[in-house]
């Protein structure tokens, strides 16, 4: 089932993080937000900053997450795959637990997102789907995880009115990763 929200005002929104507590595949979850997050609380390792059209678009690897932060003039919108807790879920346009497959579609100011995730083996790889230039993506490996460190691979491209974004987040002592595709697509094209 695909849930569709629209969002009719803009908000500011604030990430929890608990440090000390192990993160977990299990505990990621998907958040899409007519704001622009807070993230200071989280560790930004690293981001990348480009346009699309008229929007302004950055991308960060979060440790074993990410955020995409998407503007246009005063408007923002904000896709967060995190395990950080949710405090403010009012003001979510999109809410998904990762710890299953599943898609969602939501429309915020000025802009449509359709999202799919999937958790699966660590067998099966943690490469992206699909060929994306070394200056369209991201391979991050979490500080201090030696050979098995968790990483975090984004890779994004435009088609037209569409931005689209791959990742992929592996969770070696767990044996799994968590894959996200998404597709935001500027309003004037999403009628």
């Amino acid at each position: 089932m695909t849930a569709v929200v629209e969002v009719k005002s803009i908000m500011s929104y604030t990430l929890g993080v608990n440090s000390k507590t192990h993160q977990s595949a299990t505990q990621l979850s998907y958040r899409l937000i007519a704001a622009r997050a807070d993230l200071r609380p989280l560790r930004i390792l690293e981001s990348r900053e480009l346009s699309w059209g008229d929007w302004n678009v950055r991308i960060h690897v979060l440790g074993a997450s990410h955020a995409v932060e998407l503007r246009l003039k005063d408007v923002w919108v904000t896709e967060l795959l995190t395990c950080a807790k949710d405090s403010h879920s009012e003001e979510s346009l999109l809410s998904l637990a990762a710890n299953a497959a599943t898609t969602g579609c939501a429309r915020g100011p000025g802009i449509l997102c359709r999202v799919s995730l999937e958790p699966l083996s660590l067998a099966l790889g943690d490469d992206l789907e699909g060929e994306f230039p070394a200056d369209c993506r991201l391979d991050v490996a979490f500080p201090g995880g030696g050979a098995t460190a968790p990483i975090t691979r984004i890779g994004w491209r435009t088609a037209g009115p569409m931005f689209i974004v791959n990742t992929v987040h592996s969770y070696p002592e767990e044996s799994c990763v968590v894959r996200s595709a998404t597709v935001f697509e500027r309003e004037e094209s999403a009628s």
